[in-house]
C-alpha cells in the first residue's frame, strides 16, 4: 500500500529521482528539474552519474533519523568537497559542477529545516 511521500520534520516531501538531482522538494512545490520522476517503493534507483560523491549524497537525502542525518549530511558535504578539490585543478566538469551547486544547496536545506542549522543565506 503506498502511503505518498515520507514525512520529514512535520512536512510532506519526496525525491527528485532524475540522474542529474536528487532534488528534495516538498508536494506542493515543484522541483525546478524537468525530468522529475516521483520515487516509490517499486520505482529503480536513478543512474548514479558521480559515484565519487553522490552515492553518500544520496544516502543523507532518504536518512529519516535525525541523528543519522547528521552524519550522513556530513559524509556527503565531506565527499562533494574532496571531488570539488579534485574538479579545481581542471576547467572541464561543468554539468558536474552544477549538480554540485545544486547538491550543497540541498544539503543546506536539509540542514536547515530539519537539523535546525541557522539559514546563512539570509
Amino acid at each position: 500500500m503506498d502511503e505518498g511521500p515520507q514525512k520529514r520534520g512535520g512536512a510532506r516531501h519526496s525525491t527528485c529521482l532524475c540522474a542529474v538531482c536528487f532534488d528534495v522538494y516538498f508536494v506542493g512545490i515543484a522541483c525546478n528539474c524537468p525530468k522529475t520522476i516521483m520515487a516509490t517503493e517499486d520505482s529503480p534507483s536513478p543512474e548514479i552519474l558521480y559515484p565519487t560523491w553522490q552515492h553518500e549524497y544520496q544516502a543523507a537525502l532518504i536518512e529519516l533519523d535525525r541523528e543519522k542525518l547528521k552524519g550522513r549530511v556530513a559524509a556527503a558535504e565531506a565527499a562533494i568537497y574532496k571531488r570539488l578539490q579534485q574538479l579545481s585543478q581542471s576547467s572541464d566538469d561543468f554539468a558536474e559542477r552544477r549538480v554540485i551547486e545544486d547538491a550543497l544547496h540541498s544539503l543546506r536545506v536539509l540542514k536547515r529545516d530539519e537539523l535546525k542549522y541557522p539559514d546563512w543565506e539570509k
